[in-house]
């Protein structure tokens, strides 16, 4: 074991074996570099814009990292999103927002029915 194991750190410090991958995988993100590495076969590069906290998408586009995806495969994916990859996730709202419209129909509704279960006792 010793041996191998003494084998595996020669050929890592001589560069033959790489720790590094070798390309970028499914949701991962990379920077926009001289020498990148590329995303792994079948993936797509796309942007890095989200929608803001109303679900709107920025008009100055993310050009400082990339995520590796599937856009295009009709699944709205790992870091895929309505502003960088549409074709996948435009029916898809951000969470956020969906988040902030269920908490304002129970905002709204709850005093509602308050008040009509207050009406009907009186």
């Amino acid at each position: 074991m010793k041996k191998v194991m003494f084998l595996f750190i020669v050929l890592l410090c001589s560069g033959l074996v790489s720790s590094q991958p070798a390309c970028v995988g499914e949701g991962d993100s990379y920077a926009v570099v001289p020498d990148h590495l590329d995303c792994c076969a079948g993936l797509t590069g796309i942007g890095c814009d989200e929608p803001d906290q109303f679900g709107v998408c920025p008009t100055n586009p993310c050009a400082d990292a990339m995520y590796c995806t599937y856009c295009g495969n009709g699944i709205c994916g790992l870091g895929e999103n309505k502003c960088n990859c549409p074709d996948d996730c435009l029916g898809t709202p951000a969470p956020e927002f969906a988040s902030l419209t269920v908490l304002l129909a129970a905002l709204l509704t709850t005093p509602a029915i308050a008040y009509i279960a207050y009406k009907r006792k009186h």
